[in-house]
C-alpha cells in the first residue's frame, strides 16, 4: 500500500505536469507579452511589430501542428534573411513567413516576387554552406492573415516546396 508521502509526491508531479502540458497547448506561448504594440499610425515600427508576432506564431504553429523542428531564426546574409530554419524529419526547410492583415488586395504568398525569390536563396545557399550541409533541403512560404494581433490569426496557409 502507497504511504501518504508516495500519493502526496504523485500529485505534486501529476499537476506540474499538467500544467506545463496546458502552457504548451495554450496559444499564449507565442504572445510577445515583453514587446508592446506599437500605435498603427507608425505604419514602419506597426509593420515591424506585426512581422514579429506573425513569425513567433508561425514558428509555434510549425512546431505545434507540423511537427517541425526549428534550429534557428532571422538568420542573416549581407541584407537577405531566412525568417525560420527548421527541420521536417531529415529535410531542412527555409520558410518565409508573411503576415498581412487583410488578403483583399492580394494573398500573403503573391508579396514575393523575383527579386526576394533570389535574395532567400542566396541566404539558403550562404547557410548550407557556412554548416556545411549537403543534405534535402526547400522553401516554404507560411502567410498568415491577421487583422486582430490581439486575437487568433483569421487565416493560415502554408505552402510547402515553392520555389
Amino acid at each position: 500500500m502507497p504511504q501518504p508521502y508516495d500519493l502526496h509526491f504523485n500529485d505534486r508531479f501529476r499537476m506540474r505536469l499538467e500544467r506545463r502540458i496546458v502552457r504548451w497547448l495554450t496559444p499564449s506561448r507565442w504572445k510577445c507579452s515583453h514587446d508592446p504594440r506599437p500605435e498603427v499610425a507608425d505604419v514602419r515600427a506597426h509593420a515591424a511589430w506585426l512581422g514579429r508576432r506573425g513569425e513567433d506564431y508561425a514558428q509555434w504553429w510549425l512546431r505545434r501542428h507540423k511537427g517541425f523542428v526549428v534550429l534557428e531564426r532571422n538568420f542573416r546574409h549581407g541584407h537577405q534573411e531566412l525568417d525560420i530554419i527548421a527541420r521536417d524529419g531529415i529535410v531542412v526547410v527555409f520558410a518565409e513567413v508573411r503576415t498581412l492583415t487583410s488578403d483583399a488586395l492580394q494573398a500573403p504568398s503573391a508579396t514575393i516576387d523575383a527579386t526576394k525569390r533570389e535574395n532567400l536563396h542566396r541566404a539558403a545557399k550562404a547557410w548550407r554552406d557556412a554548416r556545411r550541409y549537403r543534405g534535402h533541403w526547400r522553401m516554404d512560404i507560411v502567410g498568415i492573415v491577421w487583422p486582430d494581433p490581439e486575437n487568433e490569426p483569421q487565416r493560415i496557409d502554408h505552402w510547402v516546396k515553392c520555389f
